[in-house]
């Protein structure tokens, strides 16, 4: 990009953020005095920067007027212009038309596009509506009301219009979606587009001479993106950490297509101009649960969790071993004294896995501790003769 294009983009100086934005968009499109940039390719750039909504509408105002103040004509893409950017389109539309056949809903989204002015008719049109309505609050005349209405009646069909004539890209982003998504479905994720859809026509600015398409994308793309966040996953996410994990998955896949193999962590770590701690940090957040109860494979009487090893569980020849160490000590301390029997029983935990102290123990028998120590003493001493050490040596671990 020349020396004399960036002095003219010095207006946005005054947000410093808005300005690192803008010259990494400029430098991207590329643009030079008479040479015409489409709205689509400002469409993709934009895409790919993965910038919030009230930010975006800033920065497409920016970046028109800024191409406008360099001679720069913003036009529609007409089929016999389509350059390699558009052909990538063409191949995504390909593609997107056959998953939509595969799912049954060929057909579906094949609605008339707007053209520039017909966004703006409509909505015109739908902002009329909205100050027919708050006329309608203020007291008119029934020639008056009757003519309000009709606006409004007008206004709910151009949204609709909007709506539907919008349709298509909302189900294309929504696609872009389906890969990353366990529970939710299509429909889904469609339903939540059209949600960001709305939304964006609700507060799309007229005055700003950016496309409703463009701006709409922001919008789409924060209302899936905030669905999978809060009703995909068994632990919610905040919603900034899922963009981030998305943007992980889109980097991931775009360094496979380029270099035919899985990235490290350190070049994820350097394209997306993070440290390589926080790229592990996103890979371990990123795993999903699942139910052992799912069926695994087509046998449906295997279940996930019948074949994950449980490292709690001891093994059968430890059980066999614990058991017969019981049955053992039951007949040994069956030797002693009921109330040695019971103190050491409560010591050592025989009774129900729990130890008590000397102190406990002397409350219980109304002895001191020193003397509840003695007989414990005693007994172990009983236990460490002849034939009971000779019954209890095997269970000795060295």
């Amino acid at each position: 990009m020349s020396q004399h294009f960036c002095h003219q983009a010095g207006y946005a100086q005054n947000d410093a953020w808005l300005t690192r934005a803008l010259d990494e968009v400029l430098q991207k499109l590329d643009p030079a005095p008479g040479k015409a940039i489409t709205y689509r390719q400002i469409d993709v750039v934009l895409d790919d920067a993965g910038i919030e909504p009230d930010l975006a509408t800033q920065l497409y105002e920016r970046i028109l007027r800024t191409l406008e103040e360099c001679q720069v004509q913003v036009v529609e893409a007409e089929e016999s212009d389509l350059g390699n950017d558009d052909f990538a389109t063409e191949i995504a539309d390909e593609v997107f038309e056959m998953l939509a056949e595969m799912m049954g809903r060929a057909g579906e989204f094949d609605h008339e596009l707007l053209s520039a002015a017909d966004e703006r008719r409509l909505l015109e049109i739908y902002h009329d509506g909205l100050r027919a309505k708050r006329e309608l609050q203020s007291g008119l005349s029934s020639v008056q009301q009757y003519a309000a209405e009709r606006r409004i009646k007008a206004s709910e069909e151009a949204i609709d219009t909007l709506m539907r004539c919008n349709l298509r890209l909302v189900a294309k982003i929504a696609t872009r979606y389906m890969p990353y998504a366990r529970h939710l479905t299509f429909d889904d994720l469609l339903q939540e587009g059209r949600i960001g859809l709305l939304k964006a026509i609700e507060r799309f600015d007229q005055n700003c001479r950016g496309r409703l398409s463009t701006y709409a994308v922001y919008w789409i793309r924060q209302s899936i993106q905030r669905a999978l966040a809060d009703q995909d996953r068994m632990v919610r996410l905040p919603v900034h950490i899922v963009e981030q994990l998305h943007r992980l998955r889109k980097t991931c896949e775009q360094f496979r297509c380029i270099h035919g193999r899985e990235p490290g962590d350190a070049e994820l770590a350097n394209a997306l101009g993070v440290s390589l701690a926080k790229v592990r940090s996103l890979w371990r957040v990123a795993q999903h649960h699942t139910s052992i109860d799912r069926p695994v494979g087509a046998d449906t009487n295997t279940f996930l969790g019948e074949l994950i090893a449980d490292d709690r569980e001891e093994g059968p020849d430890f059980i066999c071993e614990q058991q017969l160490l019981h049955a053992v000590l039951r007949e040994v301390l069956g030797h002693l004294s009921s109330r040695e029997r019971d103190i050491l029983e409560r010591r050592y935990g025989l009774i129900d896995g729990q130890t008590h102290t000397l102190e406990e123990i002397g409350q219980i028998f109304g002895l001191t501790r020193e003397r509840i120590r003695q007989i414990e003493r005693k007994a172990l001493k009983r236990l460490n003769r002849g034939e009971y050490r000779r019954i209890l040596q095997p269970f000795l671990y060295q």
